[in-house]
């Protein structure tokens, strides 16, 4: 492969960029260009859930602009994203519209669990020592202008991801009328900020932490105003400048520290997010890497295109995450482990009759390790809480659709088969209803094979025959339960794969 030209473009809460890179033959990234530009979608989205008709055309100048460079380059892979400024907005679907119809690019809305998956992606290659700080235990944060995410890694896995709706500019923007109301505006945000966080302070203050990782546009301007040129910034600097300005008027602080509004807007609620994730870990300080969106939205570009061993990494991320959630809603593991392996089994061994690949193996993977979860709020109505559960949930990587097709797969692990009346079906597109009902078919025998949930099969083996697929499984004890449940569930699996499964016991 020759040296390629790509780009990333990222539609933000206060700003729009571009990024353009030359990728060469070993996958490796070469920064072209990166162009940023401001935007007050976020002021609009936040303090009325409507982008405004000036707004609304300043971002397509600036976006038929960056079509113009892309051209320029030509360029044939680029990727454009916009985050919560406009997943939040009313009228998100006409201004992606004009922006397809006046710049000629098609713009896709990720969700927070998709920005913090790529931002994550970025900071692997752009901070040394991250892997360290990921085996022994590492929070990261990144402060956006309308919310905050969180990953916690530990011994070299995430164990936790969580984004809270409550960015610098949210902050300010929601709390608004009552600076004029208050001498102790800092305070009031504090408040505001801890009834927001409570659910996860103590998760993150009983994990230890003593790395800590901060991501977002503000700690360039904490870096300016403490005159700082490294890539950290101790507890003691953060506190110091807290108290500089937690009770000076923005105006003061624009001529003071020589700040633009935008800055000295952002600076107090930033501040005070960043020193209550220090309250709950035992940092010393915040390491500050300079990176973007628009950077992980290349790096997974990249390693679509090649395959990487990163990308490989990122995936086992997602399930490490998934393996989180088992514990905090406390599903039996050993159970989801051996469901995990059965289905893997079953998919290599009918991938001549199901034809998918790599990605609907990793659906089939999340859907076995938290098909049980339904169980922490109601053990009569697993199902239908699984699939609640894990549309709530914010996975990190995940896209709607996938969380989508993976509740469904998961809701439809037992006795239940997709009906048209199931709206958790109903709204699926007809090609993910197939993919539901595939690997449904293959999760309903998996879980089928530890129905006892005593693990007594060992192991499993599918010989696919012209009319049959044999399944044999292999155990030394009683599996007159396990054999039932899988003949009670096997009629969907033939009706949907076209072939007849049938179990064979064998002795190990």
């Amino acid at each position: 492969m020759k040296n390629e030209i790509i780009a990333s473009i990222n539609l933000g809460s206060n700003s729009l960029g571009l990024m353009i890179s030359q990728v060469n033959a070993n996958g490796k990234i070469k920064i072209l260009e990166d162009l940023k530009m401001p935007t007050n979608a976020g002021r609009d989205t936040f303090a009325t859930k409507r982008i405004n008709i000036k707004t609304i055309n300043e971002i397509c100048e600036v976006f038929n602009g960056f079509h113009q460079i892309i051209n320029d380059y030509n360029i044939k892979w680029y990727r454009a994203v916009a985050t919560s400024s406009i997943r939040e907005a009313e009228n998100r679907e006409y201004v992606l519209e004009q922006i397809r119809m006046k710049a000629g690019i098609n713009t896709e809305i990720i969700n927070s669990s998709q920005e913090r998956f790529f931002i994550n992606k970025a900071l692997y290659e752009v901070l040394p020592g991250i892997e360290e700080m990921v085996k022994k235990g590492v929070l990261v944060i990144n402060i956006g202008s309308g919310g905050i995410e969180i990953s916690v890694y530990d011994k070299k896995y995430l164990k936790f991801t969580e984004y809270i709706k409550v960015g610098s500019l949210r902050m300010r923007e929601i709390l608004s009328d009552l600076e004029k109301k208050t001498l102790d505006f800092a305070s009031i945000m504090e408040q505001y900020l801890d009834s927001k966080m409570y659910p996860i302070k103590s998760i993150i203050k009983n994990m230890s932490i003593k790395n800590f990782v901060g991501l977002g546009g503000e700690f360039k301007s904490f870096n300016f105003l403490l005159k700082n040129d490294d890539e950290y910034i101790s507890k003691k600097a953060i506190n110091e400048l807290f108290d500089d300005t937690k009770n000076v008027s923005m105006e003061k602080i624009m001529e003071k520290y020589k700040l633009h509004k935008n800055q000295a807007e952002f600076l107090l609620p930033s501040l005070i997010i960043l020193r209550s994730f220090f309250n709950i870990t035992e940092a010393k300080g915040v390491y500050i890497p300079t990176i973007s969106l628009r950077y992980g939205l290349l790096i997974n570009m990249v390693d679509e295109m090649f395959n990487t061993e990163r990308g490989r990494k990122s995936v086992k991320d997602i399930l490490g995450s998934m393996w989180y959630m088992c514990e905090k809603y406390g599903a039996d593991i050993n159970h989801s482990k051996c469901v995990k392996k059965f289905a893997i089994n079953i998919f290599d061994g009918t991938k001549s009759i199901h034809g998918f690949s790599e990605k609907e193996k990793f659906y089939l993977k999340s859907a076995s390790i938290l098909h049980d979860i339904g169980k922490y709020v109601d053990i009569n109505n697993n199902e239908i809480y699984c699939y609640s559960i894990i549309k709530a949930e914010n996975i990190m990587g995940l896209s709607e659709r996938e969380k989508n097709i993976i509740a469904a797969t998961a809701m439809y692990h037992g006795d239940m088969i997709p009906k048209k009346e199931h709206k958790q079906y109903k709204y699926l597109s007809e090609e993910d209803k197939i993919v539901v009902s595939k690997l449904a078919a293959i999760l309903k025998l998996a879980e089928a094979l530890d129905t006892s949930h005593k693990q007594k099969i060992k192991d499993l083996h599918v010989d696919m025959g012209k009319t049959k697929a044999k399944f044999l499984v292999y155990s030394d004890y009683d599996i007159t339960l396990e054999k039932w449940s899988f003949n009670k569930r096997s009629n969907f699996f033939n009706e949907v794969m076209g072939i007849e499964a049938v179990i064979k016991e064998r002795k190990v």
